[in-house]
């Protein structure tokens, strides 16, 4: 039989839990957004120095950019694109972008940034 004192004793500790658990499902999906980040970048950047190492001398940069574009997960809002050519036989594609956070008020300006570079075919 319980004692008189230890009723409610539980929920104390599930109320004292419940804040950690909240902040590690939240840490969670930050990683997870990292993670998709660092992925969508990479594949981007990819991307756009195949299409514009295949492309016409004079459209290699238009269209390496516009590759890379759309390659971008839509929800990359703050990111950089940079396509050049390096000399005659080589392209280059750099992509920088902004982690997102998912807490406001939280500013962790973290940024992603690959870089690829093709031999024009």
């Amino acid at each position: 039989m319980r004692r008189r004192s230890d009723r409610g004793a539980a929920a104390v500790e599930f109320m004292g839990m419940i804040g950690f658990f909240i902040l590690m499902i939240m840490a969670c999906f930050v990683a997870y957004a990292a993670f998709g980040a660092v992925e969508g970048v990479e594949n981007a950047t990819r991307t756009g120095a195949r299409v514009a190492s295949t492309s016409p001398p004079g459209e290699r940069v238009y269209r390496g950019t516009q590759a890379a574009s759309a390659a971008l997960p839509s929800w990359l809002n703050s990111h950089q694109i940079n396509v050049q050519q390096v000399d005659d036989d080589t392209v280059r594609c750099q992509i920088s972008a902004r982690v997102p956070v998912l807490v406001r008020g939280i500013d962790l300006d973290i940024r992603i940034t690959r870089r690829v570079e093709m031999p024009v075919s």
